[in-house]
């Protein structure tokens, strides 16, 4: 089983917590609300090692999701960094969580001894879940590289972790994914920043684990 060195460090904080410590405003119109994406990068960027490289879509439409018993539904108004998030109607508890997921692929080759380091907005509408979410195999049999419980509640929440490559991924052979049906549930999913960090990147003092 392929794995990423288990070096693993995450925090939960809220998105309107996140929003306040990147000093990003909120506003009305759609083309303002889209800066906050690039207000939120220039910010984060700045915390992060010179070399840091964004190598992922961060807008919510990179997202995909798979399934059945499910609909989705794009949001340009939600309260969300950005305004846009990915609705998804799960209509039935599945027999497994993973029967209804999300997912987006990371477009790059990953090198071995990279740090990659994502932050991920993601949110329940009603009640309060736990889902799991990280990266894994983009192929059968699906593993997790990494991943972590995300306790969704019905603000939005963010989620910040970090790993270290062991070995090197080319384009599209890991992926960002969510598993969504542990329960009749509608999901928001936000925006996500992926960088990679090279090689000698401390993950100990990365901002928000």
């Amino acid at each position: 089983m392929v794995n990423l060195k288990k070096e693993v460090n995450m925090k939960i904080f809220s998105g309107f917590f996140l929003i306040f410590v990147l000093t990003i405003s909120t506003c009305t119109r759609a083309e303002d609300r889209q800066k906050e994406i690039d207000l939120a990068y220039s910010k984060i960027v700045n915390l992060l090692p010179t070399n840091a490289q964004l190598i992922h879509n961060p807008y919510s439409s990179a997202w995909q999701t798979y399934g059945e018993n499910y609909s989705v539904t794009s949001l340009n108004n939600s309260e969300v960094i950005g305004g846009d998030a990915l609705l998804v109607n799960v209509k039935r508890k599945g027999k497994n969580p993973w029967d209804v997921g999300a997912f987006a692929n990371i477009q790059t080759d990953i090198e071995k001894g990279d740090v990659i380091y994502l932050i991920l907005w993601v949110r329940l509408n009603s009640n309060t879940v736990n889902a799991t979410g990280g990266l894994q195999l983009a192929v059968e049999p699906y593993s997790y590289l990494v991943s972590e419980e995300l306790a969704l509640e019905d603000q939005w929440q963010t989620y910040a972790m970090a790993v270290k490559a062991e070995k090197k991924y080319k384009k599209d052979e890991i992926r960002l994914h969510v598993q969504l049906s542990q329960k009749k549930q509608k999901v928001e999913l936000g925006p996500t920043l992926v960088f990679n960090l090279g090689k000698e990147a401390d993950l100990t003092t990365l901002p928000l684990l």
